[in-house]
């Protein structure tokens, strides 16, 4: 999907975020440092990506506003930012806290996945504007299916440095 942005969308760089201390969910399924390195494997040699440990240094739980402002700050006012989503995510998207500052902070790019829609009929057409559809990039890939370790191929520094770790085991 990153290379998908850079492409379709015509960013310059996709800067992975992992998330601290998921909001929705009553703990991450691996520490933080942990997530960040897998990432690190992940786009080891993509020279438009990038990691930032930005949620680090934010609150117990994490919430998309704060770090979009931390990003920007750390990025710099002229830098425009881009939130990517799934279509899974995009369906939602109402409900999530404060959805209206997200739209306000980056421009959301949003990928068809399999079994979603690729809209959202409660957005009104000034915040639709603000969403970048990508259609036609079907991926099973999810980390669900990763820690679930079904049918979603990593590479192999990534799946050794898991199995190493103990983690989603």
């Amino acid at each position: 999907m990153a290379r998908e942005a850079l492409e379709r969308a015509g960013l310059d760089e996709v800067v992975f975020v992992p998330v601290r201390s998921p909001s929705h969910k009553a703990e991450a399924s691996a520490p933080f440092a942990d997530r960040l390195e897998m990432v690190r494997l992940l786009i080891a040699g993509e020279p438009q990506m990038s990691v930032s440990d930005v949620e680090a240094h934010l609150g117990e739980k994490s919430y998309t506003v704060p770090m979009l402002e931390e990003l920007q700050r750390r990025l710099g006012a002229d830098v425009e930012l881009h939130f990517l989503i799934g279509a899974d995510s995009l369906e939602q998207f109402h409900l999530w806290f404060r959805y209206r500052d997200i739209l306000r902070l980056a421009k959301v790019v949003a990928f068809s996945r399999p079994g979603f829609r690729l809209a959202n009929p409660n957005l009104t057409p000034p915040e639709l504007a603000r969403i970048h559809l990508l259609d036609g990039l079907w991926s099973h890939a999810s980390s669900r299916r990763f820690r679930e370790r079904r049918d979603c191929p990593v590479p192999a520094a990534v799946a050794a440095y898991a199995a190493a770790r103990g983690l989603y085991a």
